[in-house]
């Protein structure tokens, strides 16, 4: 069931809708409504039980960082504390279906260095946090999640200028936490293998480093190992076990995705992976257990 809740100024006419949105449930606040008569309309796409519940207070004011030129300067790292009361839908965003609230920061660095982003909604909001480098331009998106909680560590991150775009559905208060370090790898520390055997790891407060072609791009923590094999060789590598939905796969170059070889989702036992692959030249491969979300 979808519910659907107009504001107008006119019963009946659309001509005076202020704001109509849907969804299940739904919030949405009408910042510095002038004082008058209005009418709420509230429809459903079938017949069912719903329950409205309004307030007023004193009217809000738009955030600063709400369009890109006011975007605040996160360059010196820290935690942010902002909000999404009163602030527009400006920027399309592609993991957000829909126009939603957003407010905008921005970070330079002079050169390569690993950032990362965390992102902690309040009042049980899956916000949506977006880095660009143009700002507001969606080609430009170099990362976008939708979450509760969005943790993301950009590896060896080039030099320049880069935009954050915070978004959601409703006006929840939110925090942003910004950290610089030394450039890395996501294969830095990862274990090596040079023979057949069984390995076990843990992919829990891991990041996710890694994107694949299939299993919906691997948006999960992932783990990397090194094969370093020194002859030729057949490569049967198998998910035998694990609590989540896996993807495997295998590239040549370790940060470089389009090197990958081949990827697998569900081939093995339920939601496990395998990957088969015969007369696999002598060198060195990264193979990476990931995961679907």
């Amino acid at each position: 069931f979808t519910p659907y809740v107009a504001i107008s100024e006119t019963c009946g006419s659309t001509g005076g809708e202020i704001v109509c949105d849907g969804g299940n449930p739904q919030a949405r606040t009408v910042c510095a409504l002038p004082a008058g008569d209005y009418y709420m309309v509230v429809r459903g796409n079938r017949p069912d039980d719903l329950e409205v519940s309004m307030s007023t207070s004193e009217p809000g004011t738009t955030p600063t960082n709400d369009v890109c030129a006011n975007a605040i300067d996160v360059s010196a790292g820290g935690t942010f504390s902002g909000t999404l009361l009163c602030a527009e839908g400006d920027y399309d965003l592609s993991c957000e279906w829909r126009d939603n609230h957003d407010v905008v920061y921005t970070f330079t660095t002079l050169e390569e260095q690993d950032v990362t982003l965390l992102l902690t909604a309040e009042d049980d909001l899956a916000a949506s946090l977006a880095l660009e480098t143009v700002c507001g331009e969606r080609t430009s998106e170099q990362f976008c999640q939708r979450s509760a909680t969005v943790n993301r560590l950009f590896r060896s991150l080039p030099a320049g200028t880069y935009y954050i775009v915070v978004s959601g559905e409703y006006e929840a208060d939110f925090e942003l936490e910004v950290s610089f370090g030394p450039p890395t790898s996501a294969c830095d520390g990862a274990t090596v293998v040079t023979e057949t055997g069984v390995f076990s790891g843990d992919t829990t407060g891991g990041h996710d480093d890694f994107r694949t072609t299939c299993g919906g791009n691997g948006q999960g923590n992932d783990v990397p190992y090194l094969l370093e094999i020194p002859y030729t060789f057949d490569l049967n590598a198998e998910v035998t076990s694990a609590p989540f939905d896996t993807v495997l796969h295998i590239r040549r170059v370790c940060d470089d995705q389009t090197s990958q070889i081949l990827c697998d989702d569900d081939g093995g036992t339920g939601t496990l992976s395998i990957l088969e692959l015969s007369a696999m030249e002598a060198g060195n491969y990264v193979l990476v257990m990931d995961a679907l979300s």
